[in-house]
């Protein structure tokens, strides 16, 4: 954890989330939020493959329906998720479509904080929406980042422990020890706490003993975060939250291969967590969730690109998953400044994790504002 880390733990209220009357997650459920990092484009992952006006916004980006994989009449998945169709076939697959938020800011960095944070595009927050969701009980850890992106639970009391890989974190020794003054200083006090809790959710991992990489993982960073993510479910010393990234969606220019190639990792990371999940008997404890700062501009770029736009669909994952499409499909003929139009707010997506698959308490006016979305069983 960085310092800049350790500081925001101190910081305010909780975005969205709240543990008051003590209440904790349902015990054995875990979430792996995977970050589309640098804007997914929405309309290249869901196809609205037999739409006119799709092909005549994007001359060259366009798939053609004879690449795409049918879902149904309207909507079909980019051919490089082909490992994601035996899960929407056996409907544990989700797809929530027209995730944004009103006054959408094209901002890399202000985007993804207002999805990191919960709040509104006018709000500035350093509080993650999972900071103060009291994930784990007692002394244990709430959160693993892979990659040092631990924005969602950071800000506020949730102990989490960063690191690029997992053989790397078990066999580095630390060398720290309680700085003086420890008791007296909140600050340091907290900084103590998350360094204990560190030790000790390392030792628990050398106890356990993680076992080896299974196979199927893609050969990539993302794919190693994946694999290691399935080491600790499978070895039961997972948190509540696992959290990674996956980069490089930032296509401005010649996007088909790379927005191929970085759908490919994807699909092929959670279809081979689901397979050695499905066989240790854990695939209905675990939930799996993207999310990304906004979708790509309906219309493309001089690039063979597409730029910074608004709404884009998300996928969940999970032997809990009600599978298929959920919320509303964002209409190509009634754009506004030539972008989506969103059609539900991120915020139901949170609430629905905290209430539906955690069983948290939120806040009376999350609850007020944003829509439980019907897309998990109990």
């Amino acid at each position: 954890m960085k310092r800049r880390d350790f500081l925001s733990l101190l910081a305010s209220a909780p975005a969205i989330a709240h543990a008051d009357d003590g209440r904790r997650p349902a015990s054995a459920r875990r979430l792996v939020l995977i970050e589309l990092k640098g804007g997914n484009d929405g309309l290249n992952t869901v196809v609205p493959y037999r739409d006119a006006a799709y092909r005549q916004y994007r001359p060259a980006l366009a798939l053609s329906p004879e690449q795409c994989l049918p879902l149904d009449e309207t909507r079909a998945l980019h051919p490089a998720l082909a490992p994601l169709l035996p899960l929407w076939r056996d409907t544990q697959l989700a797809i929530v479509e027209g995730l944004g938020y009103a006054n959408p800011n094209r901002s890399h960095f202000r985007s993804i904080d207002i999805w990191h944070s919960a709040t509104d595009s006018d709000v500035v927050s350093r509080t993650g929406w999972l900071a103060n969701s009291a994930l784990q009980p007692g002394d244990g850890i709430d959160a693993v980042v892979f990659g040092n992106r631990p924005a969602p639970v950071a800000g506020g009391s949730a102990r989490f422990v960063s690191f690029d890989t997992l053989d790397a974190y078990v066999n580095t020794r630390s060398t720290l020890t309680a700085p003086d003054g420890a008791d007296s200083n909140p600050m340091l006090s907290a900084l103590n706490d998350t360094h204990s809790a560190s030790n000790a959710y390392r030792a628990l991992l050398i106890g356990r003993g993680v076992p080896p990489s299974p196979r199927g993982f893609p050969a990539t960073r993302f794919g190693t975060w994946m694999a290691d993510t399935t080491r600790l479910l499978l070895s039961h010393t997972a948190p509540p939250l696992v959290k990674l990234h996956l980069q490089g969606f930032d296509t401005h220019a010649d996007q088909l291969d790379r927005h191929a190639g970085l759908l490919a990792e994807l699909a092929q990371g959670i279809a081979a967590m689901r397979h050695a999940l499905v066989h240790a008997g854990l695939w209905d404890s675990v939930l799996i969730m993207t999310y990304s700062e906004f979708g790509r501009r309906v219309i493309e770029n001089a690039s063979q690109g597409s730029d910074h736009g608004t709404a884009a669909p998300q996928l969940l994952v999970g032997g809990r998953v009600k599978g298929g499409f959920h919320g509303q499909t964002p209409s190509l003929a009634q754009l506004q400044a030539d972008d989506l139009v969103h059609t539900t707010d991120f915020r139901s997506l949170y609430r629905t994790v905290l209430q539906s698959w955690w069983q948290l308490p939120v806040q009376p006016s999350v609850r007020s504002r944003f829509a439980l979305l019907d897309c998990l069983r109990a």
